[in-house]
């Protein structure tokens, strides 16, 4: 696919980019499928030793893969929808009459990225001429969803930004704060009390808790269902490739 997508019909020297950037895809792909083989056989030899071996091996071998396969959902659902965003681009300024070269990014600093929503919805705008732009979408916001993250705790924003949950032993963050409602204690008739929330009044709020860890089976069996929507989704944007270079080959 990825020579196909080079050697079609471009502009020069679109299609180095085009079929690089579904190169390096893949690579990143195949990059996360190794790690998380890689989880499975720990999983299997972790269980042979004893509490102390084995966290002394996690700390050593196992973390730093923890964390990479971890932070892929989040980044291969935006590098797959910046990936699909250059090729669907310069499709439609080699297919569609009076189609500008201009995109969203190009008003951003130098090193900047759009966020995601406004990264999709022009994807969204883009691709909305290919019959493929459906699947592509929806494969893509399977990807580090909502489901996903509370599943993980939130795993990796929390690395990302603050403190990620443990593996396997430990609790983090045992106090939380918060801005909550401010209330007040309101007499009943029958001379209880109550709390009720004092309209538009905001306080400061500490609360104990803490984020159990999570355990190594745990973060396998999600990583490894994101992993596959990955795959759907990397093969969703081959077959609008595929699309795209018969369009291509149809109009010359």
């Amino acid at each position: 696919m990825c020579d196909l997508a080079g050697e079609a019909d471009w502009h020069p020297p679109v299609g180095l980019m085009v079929g690089g950037e579904l190169r390096e895809s893949i690579n990143e792909l195949n990059a996360w499928r190794r790690n998380l083989a890689n989880l499975k056989d720990w999983s299997e030899i972790l269980a042979d030793y004893d509490q102390n071996d084995a966290w002394a091996l996690r700390n050593h071998f196992v973390e730093p893969m923890v964390y990479f396969c971890m932070l892929q959902p989040s980044s291969t659902r935006d590098r797959l929808a910046q990936v699909a965003t250059n090729g669907i681009h310069q499709a439609n300024l080699c297919t569609q009459a009076g189609y500008k070269d201009v995109l969203d990014q190009d008003r951003l600093m130098p090193g900047k990225f759009l966020g995601r929503p406004r990264t999709e919805r022009q994807l969204a705008r883009l691709a909305k001429h290919w019959a493929g732009a459906d699947r592509l979408l929806a494969a893509l916001q399977s990807l580090d969803s909502e489901s996903y993250r509370q599943q993980t705790f939130d795993y990796r924003n929390r690395a990302s930004h603050f403190i990620a949950p443990r593996l396997e032993l430990g609790e983090v963050q045992f106090v939380t704060r918060s801005i909550v409602p401010a209330t007040r204690m309101v007499q009943q008739p029958d001379g209880s009390y109550r709390q009720k929330e004092i309209d538009g009044k905001k306080v400061v709020a500490y609360d104990l808790g803490g984020i159990r860890p999570l355990t190594l089976n745990e973060i396998i069996e999600t990583n490894s269902c994101e992993y596959h929507f990955a795959i759907a989704a990397l093969d969703a944007y081959s077959d609008l490739l595929r699309e795209i270079v018969s369009a291509k080959t149809s109009k010359g």
